[in-house]
């Protein structure tokens, strides 16, 4: 148990309502790990299982942030980049006569539908792409013309920043993930598709009959499994500890020991509101805190941001503070409805909790 006890008690009665099997959760402050600690069950099915603190989790969502907003920046900062370039420019199957630009997807505002389904009669990679760049793809008739007087979350974005990421460079995320991100900040223990011998560490997701019973060491996602378990919006496994190297890397200007992943100058802007106006203070692929933010609570200072995954998932920081907090839950487990109306309840109020104890 951690010296917060209230953290403890407070986690305990969400594994107990149901909220999900177990967690780890990770805290931060001013560059020290000041609670790492794990709770509840790694699986419930088919036996029980408990949770470690280096248990492997799919991070979905996170996978937005942590790789691919990364690899965009990385691209802004060595010149190949700009916000204010064409999608088309980098993705030549991108439709030259939808006027949108890099800076709208990292902010959903591109008006593109949130989702799309790559994955039914798809068999391969090849397949599900064939299906995103057909003309019947949702694209040609965005939600809202770009851009947009409003944000709209959506997978489609970080899909295709994903690819003109891999077109620009040539590689896949996976690669760069593993030369840019990993290994440098010593993530050791994160991928695009698991090395089947650490199955036993991943906490497994939903029961799915058409992909053989619990989803473990896949990811959860449909379409990122369409596309072969590497795409810009899902698929990343980490731990918490790993991640907390990443955050750790933010909070220190975007260095790791002599490392460094992101500049100074990128940081600042990571603190900026792309989104004044809208219904949604959004920064470039993070969500900022403020009005309209529900998982981050109301204790963290207004330049935080952070992000959330479906499987269960969070990460804040608040450089304000130099805080931290990144919880990690298999909340999908055995199915997806578990923890589905409570997830974002929780997440605020162990916000709120954590900034209360360490103010």
């Amino acid at each position: 148990m951690s010296d917060f006890d209230r953290l403890d008690e407070f986690i305990e009665q969400e594994i107990n309502e149901g909220t999900f099997p177990g967690a780890v959760v990770l805290v931060m402050e001013e560059g020290e790990r000041i609670v790492h600690e794990k709770y509840g069950l790694r699986a419930e099915v088919p036996s029980n299982e408990e949770m470690s603190k280096d248990t492997i989790f799919d991070l979905a969502s996170l996978t937005k942030v942590v790789v691919t907003t990364t690899m965009a920046l990385r691209l802004i900062e060595s010149g190949k980049w700009k916000l204010t370039d064409p999608v088309g420019r980098y993705l030549e199957e991108f439709p030259s006569d939808i006027h949108v630009k890099m800076k709208h997807l990292l902010t959903h505002t591109s008006g593109i539908v949130p989702w799309m389904d790559l994955f039914s009669g798809s068999d391969d990679r090849s397949e599900a792409l064939e299906r995103l760049f057909s003309d019947k793809w949702p694209i040609l008739d965005p939600v809202i013309p770009p851009p947009a007087d409003r944000v709209v979350y959506s997978d489609l974005n970080f899909i295709v920043l994903g690819l003109a990421v891999e077109r620009t460079t040539g590689k896949t995320l996976a690669e760069l993930a593993e030369e840019r991100i990993f290994r440098p900040l010593d993530m050791s223990d994160s991928y695009f598709k698991p090395p089947e011998g650490e199955k036993g560490r991943i906490a497994p997701t939903e029961y799915s009959e058409s992909r053989g019973g619990i989803i473990r060491g896949e990811v959860h996602d449909e379409n990122s499994y369409a596309l072969g378990g590497v795409s810009g919006h899902a698929g990343l496994f980490s731990t918490a500890s790993d991640l907390g190297n990443f955050v750790y890397a933010l909070l220190n200007g975007g260095k790791y020991e002599n490392y460094r992943l992101l500049s100074p100058g990128t940081m600042e802007l990571l603190r900026k509101n792309f989104t004044k106006g809208l219904d949604s203070r959004r920064t470039l692929g993070w969500k900022l805190q403020g009005e309209g933010t529900t998982s981050a609570g109301d204790l963290l200072s207004s330049e935080a941001f952070g992000h959330t995954g479906f499987t269960g998932g969070s990460i804040w920081l608040d450089p304000v503070r130099e805080l931290g907090v990144i919880v990690l839950t298999n909340r999908v487990h055995p199915d997806r409805v578990r923890g589905e109306s409570r997830i974002q309840d929780f997440r605020a109020r162990l916000h709120n909790l954590i900034a209360g104890e360490l103010l």
